[in-house]
């Protein structure tokens, strides 16, 4: 597992706080703030002795070894005229720890990350050696890398012990988050399995339904509802519009397949009103009766003043009728006969 360097470590820092407070050993407090190695990190300048291969990933005795190996190396090239060995800066965070060259262009010659390393020490009997066992990327290879410095071993050593601890920490900070929103998208993820399945099942029901109705009532619905499948519904999300620019919507079947409106599907019609349910029911001649007004009754004055006479033009009252009539003349309201 990737933290696995870092869970050993905490655990033994945690054995050796319980020691050091019952009195069973000596602590030593960090030397860096912490956004020192959060933020940025920490560069010494070390000569580097190399590096040897290893058969275990962590020990004091893997260590010595490791150092013996390259002194007897180191005496066989400087026997064949070899220089003395140049300097290489050493930066430690909680990203991990990189050697790199001092000056110029500073090219990474080793990079690992922290939990790729498996132990980290500086010899108690020779002071001026610091070394570390990191593991390859690319195989089960352990690596030795020693380091010689006359003053800053010890405090080499402290450094990656403070890394190691805020990088575990870092790890339980963030890991409660990364366990809660796998847990909300785990259960997201089985709600949406069971939303399927239960699609399925109706989808399936659906059919089995269509298949024993009457096959022309089936046809009639799907007309009226301009749908080429039973199954067949409207997307409503947004992933579901064409790839012509988003203004047509498509169309999802029980098939898989999706087509878009202009392909002559389009969405189901609004629902008919209540009156056209009707009309389904009872037929079109019973509605259109039930429909139409009442008729208003007739008033009974109408039938008294039928035989009234209505017809002649109010221009025929003549009011001086009676004085002509006293003087002898008589005006006649009918016209005289034509010649």
């Amino acid at each position: 597992m990737r933290n696995n360097s870092l869970l050993r470590w905490a655990q033994g820092n945690n054995k050796n706080n319980a020691q050091t407070k019952n009195g069973g050993g000596n602590s030593k407090a960090w030397i860096h703030p912490p956004d020192a190695l959060l933020r940025g990190h920490i560069a010494y300048l070390v000569k580097f002795f190399g590096s040897t291969r290893v058969d275990q990933p962590k020990g004091i005795e893997v260590v010595k070894e490791g150092i013996r190996k390259l002194k007897f190396c180191e005496q066989l090239r400087k026997s064949e005229g070899g220089g003395p060995k140049g300097k290489v800066e050493l930066t430690i965070s909680v990203d991990g720890v990189a050697v790199q060259e001092p000056k110029g262009a500073k090219r990474i010659l080793h990079q690992y990350p922290l939990h790729r390393i498996s132990y980290c020490a500086d010899d108690k009997g020779e002071k001026r050696f610091f070394s570390f066992i990191a593991k390859e990327a690319d195989s089960d290879t352990h690596m030795c890398y020693v380091f010689i410095s006359d003053k800053l071993a010890e405090d080499i050593t402290l450094t990656i012990g403070q890394a190691f601890e805020l990088a575990y920490r870092r790890f339980l900070e963030t890991s409660g988050k990364d366990l809660a929103s796998q847990h909300r998208i785990k259960t997201l993820e089985d709600r949406n399995s069971q939303l399927e399945t239960e699609n399925g099942e109706l989808k399936r029901r659906l059919q089995d339904l269509v298949a024993i109705a009457p096959q022309g009532e089936v046809q009639e619905y799907l007309r009226r509802r301009q749908l080429a499948d039973i199954t067949e519904t409207c997307a409503s999300s947004a992933s579901s519009l064409s790839a012509s620019g988003g203004d047509e919507p498509m169309y999802v079947s029980s098939s898989g397949g999706s087509t878009s409106s202009s392909e002559g599907l389009k969405c189901p019609p609004v629902p008919p009103r209540a009156f056209e349910r009707i009309s389904d029911l009872m037929g079109p001649q019973m509605v259109a009766g039930a429909l139409q007004p009442p008729q208003q009754p007739q008033p009974a004055v109408g039938t008294r003043l039928q035989g009234l006479l209505l017809d002649q033009d109010i221009d025929d009252f003549n009011p001086r009728a009676h004085e002509d009539s006293k003087n002898g003349n008589y005006t006649s309201t009918v016209p005289p006969p034509c010649k």
